[in-house]
C-alpha cells in the first residue's frame, strides 16, 4: 500500500509541476491556455494512475496492494496543493 501511495504522490507531483512550468507564469494561467496535448495527457495519466493503484489486478502488475480511498486521495491531492502553494505570491510583511 505504501508503494502505491508513494507512486500516486510522485505522479501527481509531476503532473502539478508540468502544470506549473507549462507557461512560466502561474498555475491558473497554465490552466486557461489552450493546449490540446496537455488536456489529453493529464486525464489519461490520472486515469491510468487510478487503475494501476486502485484495482487489484493491475496493481499486482506493479507490485502494489490497493490502499484505502482516504489515504489515496491525500496522496493524490497533497502534491497538487504543494504546487499551488509554491506558486502563491510572496506575503508582504511591513
Amino acid at each position: 500500500q505504501l508503494g502505491a501511495l508513494a507512486f500516486t504522490a510522485l505522479v501527481a507531483g509531476n503532473v502539478g509541476l508540468i502544470m506549473l512550468y507549462r507557461t512560466g507564469t502561474s498555475v491558473w494561467n497554465a490552466l486557461r491556455q489552450p493546449n490540446a496535448t496537455f488536456w489529453v495527457v493529464v486525464p489519461v495519466t490520472l486515469a491510468v494512475l487510478a487503475v494501476v493503484t486502485r484495482f487489484e489486478l493491475p496493481a499486482g502488475w506493479f507490485g502494489f496492494t490497493p490502499p484505502p480511498a482516504g489515504p489515496w486521495l491525500i496522496a493524490l491531492l497533497l502534491p497538487l496543493l504543494v504546487v499551488v502553494l509554491l506558486n502563491a505570491p510572496p506575503s508582504r510583511n511591513r
